[in-house]
């Protein structure tokens, strides 16, 4: 389903008749127009997002990579209830949904705006973001990310001080950018393009994004930065906190009977990592290199092997090895396992301890609910 030519007419009745009833009594026009094919065009573009790196998601729920259609006009003087554009949001890498960079999308009727990067940095971000701007490598490379970005057709924007910020050189090379509270490009389309109505719009946006990549990619370095120092900081703050606990969840595949060969033997496996409350905070690739299996005559199934796992957490990349043992009855889907592994790359702070899996096994299909502890060195 695409978006038709109707949709833009709709958003044009909408901002004159900008009204709960009006609404109401349009509400399937709205459906069918707008929301459906929001829907539809999420689903194509999260398949064709690996375009743009690792970690972006595409959920085509309302209120997470589709935006409401309603206003918050609590704290606005404009009280007027509903929009009268399309907003999207994919926001890309760990962490939560506004506190990391992703793509955005804007349709009315008399405009296609879509952009990346962050409109608001928090304090944190924002004083590691001055940081970098100062420093000569990193400065450098964002002005050369910015050019990039105006060179291919891009703009970019998030300047809102008058002036550079106490502690830093006015006179600094790159002080118009320490006057930013955000970081973002974008390119825009007026009228929308023709390939809006069309099945094409999704890959014609994932294009039109790549030209913004420079910004966007400096950007994920930035946060990556940010969230290992906000770690460290923690860490210090607490000392009695000892260990940190997550949990991977996602749908496990059944391992082969006997070893295959090649760089990931047994196959390779993405899940979600979730807080400990459950709320996504990552992503981890495990790949299994070895398997050893034995089955005794009670039908007690024991099997261990090694995995190579990288966990994406907001305190950065966590790469470890580890060695699994997982003991479980034949042909039920509960297991337990007892894992330890250390850590090769990434944070240098975490070694990964003992844990328990529930769910499928490694030998069944089934829903796998690992949950983790990383205890510090």
């Amino acid at each position: 389903m695409t978006f038709a030519p109707e949709a833009l007419d709709f958003l044009r009745r909408l901002e004159q008749n900008n009204e709960r009833e009006w609404f109401h009594a349009h509400r399937e026009e709205y459906d069918q127009l707008l929301l459906e094919p929001a829907r539809d065009f999420v689903e194509a573009f999260g398949a064709l997002s690996e375009r743009l790196g690792e970690g972006v998601d595409a959920d085509p729920r309302v209120g997470r990579s589709i935006m409401r259609i309603n206003r918050d006009t609590r704290f606005s003087r404009d009280k007027r209830p509903y929009k009268t554009h399309l907003d999207l949001w994919f926001p890309q890498g760990a962490g939560p949904s506004r506190e990391r960079p992703g793509f955005w999308f804007r349709l009315t009727p008399e405009r296609l705006i879509l952009g990346a990067g962050m409109h608001n940095l928090e304090r944190p971000v924002l004083e590691r973001f001055r940081d970098e701007v100062a420093d000569r490598k990193r400065g450098g490379e964002l002005v050369q990310a910015v050019e990039e970005v105006r060179a291919a057709g891009g703009e970019v924007g998030g300047q809102t001080y008058k002036r550079v910020p106490a502690g830093y050189d006015a006179d600094e090379p790159r002080a118009e950018l320490l006057r930013h509270s955000g970081l973002y490009a974008w390119v825009e389309h007026a009228p929308p393009p023709p390939e809006t109505h069309t099945p094409d719009f999704p890959a014609f946006c994932v294009e039109e994004y790549r030209r913004l990549l420079p910004v966007q990619r400096w950007l994920l370095a930035l946060v990556a930065a940010a969230a290992l120092l906000m770690t460290a900081a923690i860490a210090t703050a607490a000392p009695s906190a000892s260990s940190t606990t997550f949990r991977l969840v996602g749908r496990g595949t059944p391992l082969p009977t006997q070893p295959d060969s090649g760089p990931c033997p047994q196959g390779r496996t993405v899940y979600a990592i979730a807080s400990s409350s459950g709320t996504r905070i990552g992503t981890a690739h495990g790949c299994v290199l070895t398997i050893a299996r034995t089955d005794d005559a009670s039908g007690l199934r024991r099997i261990v092997q090694t995995v190579l796992e990288r966990d994406a957490l907001p305190a950065g990349t966590i790469v470890s090895r580890q060695r699994q043992t997982f003991v479980f009855a034949r042909d039920e889907r509960r297991s337990t396992a007892v894992f330890r592994g250390r850590v090769v790359r990434g944070t240098g702070r975490y070694a990964h301890a003992a844990g328990t899996v529930s769910g499928g096994g490694p030998t069944v299909a089934g829903v796998a609910d690992w949950r983790i502890t990383i205890r510090r060195r």
